[in-house]
């Protein structure tokens, strides 16, 4: 990922990422390592094994944020204008009926 990034001229403020986690539980780790250099990360990873999705913010005012089991959604201040809401969400196979009712 670092290598994509210094490859473009302007760096990204904003990187949404599905799948972050190792799927592996036995692999050991913690979760602060998978943060890219130069961003602060936002997650809804709670277990190892948890493939997970994430923000890596960079210079954005975050205003608030909202997690659940298949998704992050944050809310950033842009400038003087209305706040911006970006959600982030990844579907398992493994998606149950209930989990359609909580991002519904």
């Amino acid at each position: 990922m670092e290598i994509l990034l210094n490859s473009f001229k302007i760096k990204p403020q904003i990187l949404a990422l599905t799948e972050v986690n190792y799927k592996n539980k036995d692999i050991s780790y913690e979760i602060q390592e998978l943060n890219i250099p130069g961003y602060i990360m936002y997650h809804n990873i709670q277990n190892k094994g948890e493939r997970g999705v994430s923000f890596d913010l960079d210079s954005i005012f975050l205003k608030s944020i909202s997690l659940g089991s298949e998704f992050v959604f944050i809310k950033l201040e842009l400038g003087k204008g209305q706040p911006v809401i970006i959600g982030n969400v990844h579907r398992s196979s493994k998606s149950t009926q209930e989990d359609d009712l909580i991002c519904g």
